[in-house]
């Protein structure tokens, strides 16, 4: 429609039913004050009897008058109806001379409505579609009519903006045309229902696994055990009730098709699969199954939906497994279940396996650079000097991204204790001097985190092209390189003794050698993580890493010096112990004060402390590690909440993680009251989430 027929449109519209509601208001009281003052004429005449009028006016007068006012009244409005009707039906006939017929047919063709408005936003004029689909809103403010119409007037809005309204069952897209006050009304009802339809059908990709398929097997001695049969069975049934397709690929796993409708039944109930199927128990197996999924939608290539449900099952088995990772093209991942705690593992081959490619890599490059996570601890530090210790018996070059002022007190003593200034120019490289020297052949090994925003040498890691991850750590939701080799166990105690079990298990010859500094330090990193062999990650295998390091002459009266504490650190741990709070029966909190300045390794001791008070379910402690760094510390006792969801939500799953019994969580820009705040959101949000049923336990 050109810009002259809209004006004509709306100058024709707003002359004439304007015009005549202006004319028939004056009409209206003209004729009302006519009559009251013609009545009241008549009662001051009859009540002062001038002119002997009572004697002319009997009862009967008067009632023959009240009918006449009535009837004439009447008639005004009737003639007041025809007149506005004979203009309305003018309008329309005038609206197909001005727009055209063929145009107004096309806009009833194409289930288009137009309304035109005047300066007030009262509707003066409608077309035949407006008027067919009873939407009666003439004369009618249209935005109190539908207030969400609101939206096309703010300032910043262009005529290309369009709003939603919902009307009699229908639905219609409405743009506003403010040179011409026009609202063009548009019935998308059936395309807004063909792309519900469309994307409640729209394919979803999965793949099951039973996590722990063959320590059930060889408990049971057969592949088709009563226990192995009641899980397939279980997972047959869930998504045969929700109409998905599931195939058997190999014994211990499934492909999944299904759609993005029945993929929201399943949210809904936060996939009961887990629990169902950890459930299972037969009386004589003290091994209870569990099976994660991959989920992969809102891609439009079948091959790449194969690839985002792998990665997502690959997260999910890193993060410990029982659980289901969402993948949806172009967002965060979501996180279903993640309630029971992974079992230890001890596979030789497998450590072999990935030791001997961990040797290949490095062998393959002539440069290596090896970082842990801001604030390191010993972990940290000492994963760092295991995979020095390799790089040197490899004969290959390696420095550790050390700053000082990113590193945990204790931890920066040790080092600085342990090694001569000349030994220590040789080992460490600051994390600015590593973003200037690394080339497009450097390798970059990320131990004890896998966040990139954790990493201490976070500017060298997002120019490396090679990057190897060896953490203990559940996976972070999003990573933004490519590893070209992985190395998460979560069973591990600590990433010392990840790498320990490495070195061990290659097949190397001669065996690498492992300074006594340096298993010194590692050793250290097995006792913080282990809560000096306390905690609930302690198994075999830590003790056997442990002999293995002190077997390289690791002392340990070196490590009891490193974490000796001093006063300070002793009247903190007491004021935040002091600064208690229960949040229910059984789930604790303390503060730090604002005004201390307190080591993360401090935090971390107050929380250790806490989870061995008696019926102390889960613990957390509060406390600023910088001037603008507040850090929140999580201990479970290994049964009863898995604090990892907690601490994951806190901060965001790239500042918060951990595992089942041990996490935290830090973030910038906060002071303590504001992390008691976020600690108290995660905790109403998703504590319910995270505690583990009794039936629900390994």
């Amino acid at each position: 429609m050109s810009s002259r027929r809209k004006k004509e449109i709306r100058s024709h519209s707003k002359s004439s039913m304007s015009e005549a509601i202006r004319k028939m208001r004056i009409w209206t009281f003209g004729v009302m004050m006519f009559e009251f003052i013609g009545l009241g004429t008549l009662i001051a005449f009859f009540f002062l009897d001038l002119f002997g009028i009572k004697d002319v006016l009997k009862t009967e007068y008067w009632i023959y008058m009240a009918a006449a006012l009535v009837v004439a009244d009447l008639m005004l409005l009737w003639f007041g109806e025809l007149r506005l009707s004979h203009i309305r039906q003018k309008n329309d006939l005038d609206a197909s001379r001005i727009i055209g017929s063929d145009v107004q047919e096309a806009y009833n063709f194409g289930e288009l409505g137009l309304v035109v408005t005047d300066d007030d936003n009262c509707v003066v004029w409608v077309s035949p579609l407006i008027r067919e689909r009873h939407m009666e809103i003439l004369d009618t403010d249209i935005l109190a009519w539908h207030p969400e119409l609101n939206a096309l007037h703010e300032a910043k809005v262009s005529d290309d903006t369009t709003v939603d309204i919902k009307d009699n069952d229908a639905i219609y897209q409405v743009k506003y045309l403010s040179s011409a006050r026009l609202y063009i009304f548009r019935d998308v009802t059936e395309h807004r229902q063909l792309s519900d339809d469309y994307h409640d059908q729209m394919m979803v990709l999965g793949v099951v696994i039973i996590d722990n398929y063959e320590d059930i097997t060889g408990k049971t001695e057969s592949e088709n055990s009563d226990l192995v049969y009641k899980v397939r069975a279980e997972i047959l049934k869930y998504f045969t009730e929700r109409d998905s397709y599931l195939r058997r690929f190999r014994n211990d796993s499934y492909y999944l098709i299904t759609t993005t409708k029945k993929l929201r039944t399943m949210e809904e109930d936060r996939f009961s699969i887990l629990d169902n199927v950890h459930n299972i128990k037969e009386d004589d197996i003290y091994i209870r199954p569990t099976i994660s999924i991959g989920i992969a939608y809102n891609a439009n290539s079948v091959v790449r939906l194969n690839q985002m449900a792998s990665n997502a099952l690959d997260i999910a088995m890193s993060r410990g497994g029982d659980q289901v990772v969402v993948s949806k093209y172009g967002d965060d991942l979501t996180f279903y279940g993640g309630k029971t705690a992974q079992i230890e593992s001890s596979g030789r081959v497998q450590f072999r396996s990935l030791g001997d490619s961990l040797q290949a890599i490095i062998n393959s490059s002539d440069d290596i650079l090896v970082s842990g996570h801001t604030d390191a601890d010993m972990d940290a530090i000492g994963a760092c000097f295991g995979i020095k210790a390799l790089c040197n018996h490899l004969g290959k070059k390696c420095r550790i991204i050390f700053d000082a002022d990113r590193t945990e007190k204790k931890t920066r003593e040790a080092v600085f204790g342990s090694f001569s200034k000349e030994e220590l120019q040789d080992i460490l490289i600051t994390s600015k001097e590593a973003a200037n020297k690394i080339t497009p052949t450097t390798l970059f090994v990320l131990v004890d985190v896998n966040a990139t925003e954790r990493a201490m040498g976070k500017e060298a890691l997002e120019k490396a092209n090679k990057i190897i991850v060896i953490d203990h750590h559940r996976v972070a939701a999003n990573t933004d390189y490519t590893p070209v080799l992985s190395i998460v166990e979560t069973t591990a105690s600590s990433t010392c003794e990840l790498i320990t079990e490495l070195i061990n298990y290659m097949t190397i010859n001669p065996k690498v050698e492992i300074p006594e500094a340096y298993a010194t330090m590692m050793l250290g990193g097995i006792f913080l993580d282990t809560l000096n062999f306390e905690s609930k990650s302690t198994g075999s295998r830590t003790f056997e890493a442990a002999q293995i390091l002190m077997g390289y002459g690791a002392k340990n009266d070196r490590i009891y010096e490193f974490f000796r504490d001093d006063f300070e650190e002793v009247r903190l741990v007491a004021s935040i112990t002091s600064k208690l709070r229960v949040y229910r029966p059984g789930i604790l909190y303390a503060l730090a004060d604002d005004t201390d300045i307190v080591d993360e390794a401090t935090i971390s001791k107050v929380a250790n402390q806490l989870i061995h008070i008696s019926d102390v379910k889960a613990c957390f402690v509060v406390g600023r590690t910088g001037p603008n760094t507040v850090k929140v510390s999580g201990r479970s006792d290994g049964m009863s909440v898995n604090v990892q969801i907690i601490c994951e939500n806190i901060a965001g799953k790239n500042r918060g993680g951990g595992h089942f019994h041990m996490a935290a969580a830090s973030f910038p820009g906060a002071n303590v009251s504001a992390g008691e705040t976020l600690l108290l959101d995660a905790l109403k949000n998703h504590l319910d989430e995270a505690m583990i049923s009794p039936n629900a336990r390994s």
